[in-house]
């Protein structure tokens, strides 16, 4: 092992202790009964268990909602942090990191409070706003990153021989070839 690979040791036993251990007693506990025996049974019972696949397809729609806003807001928002002709500063950009330097679960606690403030009733709506707020940072930050190293001047070939702005952006933005 060379010293520089040496280095990925402490990220190795943190990766070991804090997801692998974890996932695997997850996995040990769902196959185990109350006796700690050996068990398919709380499987079987999820899937039969009509409150367990409600919560289940509850938050396979949250999920996916909050996908296509996060991507729906966030496209558009790094496309302008990255256009250097809309966005002529640094500090718009930071102010869209910075959100992703408070932790989430002080982020999530925060929302949390204001919709109380407000005395907005906690349902599905405030939910989804605060996942979007959440996760919207790190939707904007790896777009914008891959849009501001775009090769302009593919975008400028395609309208060049007379591609529609339509279809430069879905045939060469959206594939998205950086530069070297």
């Amino acid at each position: 092992m060379t010293k520089r690979s040496s280095w990925s040791i402490p990220y190795l036993i943190f990766l070991v202790i804090f997801v692998v251990l974890p996932l695997l007693l997850i996995c040990l506990y769902a196959l185990q009964d109350e006796a700690g025996h050996f068990t398919l049974a709380n499987i079987g019972r999820f899937f039969t268990d009509s409150d367990s696949l409600a919560t289940f397809a509850l938050s396979l729609e949250i999920a996916i909602e909050n996908t296509v806003i996060c991507i729906l807001v966030g496209f558009p928002a790094a496309w302008i942090l990255a256009n250097s002709k809309l966005n002529k500063s640094f500090t718009t950009v930071a102010l869209f990191i910075l959100p992703m330097w408070v932790n989430a679960l002080i982020r999530t606690l925060a929302t949390a409070e204001l919709f109380t403030i407000m005395g907005a009733t906690l349902g599905k709506g405030t939910l989804l706003f605060g996942m979007v707020y959440d996760y919207l940072p790190f939707m904007i930050y790896p777009i914008y990153t891959t849009l501001s190293k775009l090769d302009v001047s593919y975008s400028e070939a395609a309208q060049d021989l007379g591609a529609s702005p339509l279809k430069v952006f879905f045939k060469v933005t959206v594939p998205g070839k950086e530069k070297n």
